[in-house]
């Protein structure tokens, strides 16, 4: 048979059944937009984020406390060894690297006048300008100096001055952070969005003043700014070797890079989902994005906020940090991901309460989560295997098949 002949038998058939052909045509060109427009939404959906998360530049290397030890059945115990002043200044030293940006913050109730706003309160030095590419639109930023002596000066984020002084120029006035007076001296220029992070509402004060504020001597991370020209890998090499040195020898710290970050982006926007999850396909783009920001958010400075509970919680041999975000057993910790310990902190914060999925949802609401009624099975079932591992069979009780309740916390 002649390709001709081929040609007018596929005609007649179409011709034959018009309706049926059309039809197929249709359900075929639906077929082919749909992919052309979920790829162009995916992609649009990277390259923005993307933009947000490169904003502060691509030269930043960060290091933050604490080193997962693992073993067959997934991450078990975090050593964590406070970072410090003085491991800041050893990494100003390092060849190649150009500004050190010490970092550490909490949330913390601002007021002006009759107006309040809880907001993070992030404790800096003049550095952090260079790292993250910030500028001040108003006034001035923390003066340079000794980080171990900072004064009572602050610097609000726009979002921040609005709220609280409205169009009224708010510099010399003073604002209560944490029952503290300060003197504001500054307002710094929009930042936007990262991932749902206004970076505009908050405020930067000395970082000894934080210290002194949140009561605590370690840093919530290190930041720094390499030299053009020099490579990342060998940038992380110098500093893994130097905070060994500091740290007897010891790997308890983390570093990451931004090609590190880029990468859990590119993996998560390609359908390579995180550990907060137990399903294999997305049900819904908001729920790529919750898991974007979950995964993300775990290696940001600051871990998201579910529900007003500070403050240590303990109950048993179960010890929870709600301000550090550490699960202890005993003296061992144990490494959860945000999700679970959010799961954890809810159940304990009321230990005799039954709570359904849905409760546990509500109270876990937020961007900073990645949580539905098909996964918290299974974060549970994850909670209960870490646990087990620390020597724990008792954390968390399924309670008449409708929902969770702590355990009894007493032992294997």
């Amino acid at each position: 048979m002649s390709l001709r002949d081929l040609a007018g038998l596929a005609a007649g058939a179409v011709l034959a059944h018009r309706l049926r052909s059309a039809l197929t045509m249709v359900g075929i060109l639906i077929g082919i937009a749909s992919v052309i427009l979920l790829t162009s939404i995916g992609e649009g959906a990277r390259v923005d984020i993307l933009s947000e998360f490169t904003q502060f530049g691509t030269r930043i290397v960060g290091v933050r406390p604490g080193k997962s030890t693992t073993v067959a059945m997934g991450p078990l115990v975090t050593t964590v060894r406070k970072l410090t002043l003085d491991d800041a200044r050893a990494l100003e030293r390092l060849v190649g690297v150009e500004k050190v940006a010490p970092l550490t913050a909490g949330l913390a109730r601002v007021e002006a006048g009759s107006r309040a706003r809880s907001v993070f309160v992030v404790g800096v030095t003049d550095s952090v300008l260079d790292v993250f590419k910030l500028e001040v639109r108003q006034g001035r930023f923390l003066p340079a100096g000794d980080p171990r002596r900072g004064a009572p000066l602050a610097v609000l984020g726009p979002t921040l001055k609005r709220e609280l002084f409205g169009e009224t120029n708010p510099l010399g006035e003073r604002v209560r952070i944490g029952g503290q007076r300060f003197l504001v001296i500054g307002v710094m220029a929009p930042k936007g969005n990262v991932l749902g992070l206004d970076l505009d509402d908050r405020v930067y004060v000395p970082i000894a003043s934080a210290q002194r504020l949140f009561n605590k001597d370690a840093l919530v991370e290190i930041d720094l700014i390499f030299s053009e020209g020099v490579g990342v890998e060998t940038v992380r090499a110098e500093v893994a070797r130097a905070m060994r040195e500091r740290h007897g020898g010891d790997e308890d710290f983390t570093i990451i890079t931004q090609k590190d970050m880029l990468g859990v982006l590119d993996r998560v926007l390609g359908i390579e989902l995180g550990a907060d999850d137990y399903v294999t396909k997305p049900f819904s783009p908001r729920e790529v994005v919750a898991r974007v920001m979950a995964i993300l958010r775990r290696v940001a400075a600051h871990p998201p906020d579910a529900g007003n509970t500070t403050g240590t919680l303990r109950h048993g041999r179960l010890t929870l940090d709600t301000d550090g975000w550490r699960a202890c057993w005993d003296e061992a910790e144990v490494a959860l991901t945000v999700t679970e310990f959010g799961i954890l902190r809810t159940l304990a914060a009321m230990p005799s309460k039954i709570f359904s999925r849905d409760a546990i949802i509500d109270r876990l609401h937020g961007p900073g989560f990645a949580i539905t009624d098909r996964t918290i099975d299974s974060h549970v079932r994850n909670l209960r295997v870490k646990f087990a591992q620390a020597g724990a069979s008792d954390v968390v009780e399924t309670r008449a098949g409708v929902g969770y309740r702590i355990g009894a916390c007493a032992g294997a």
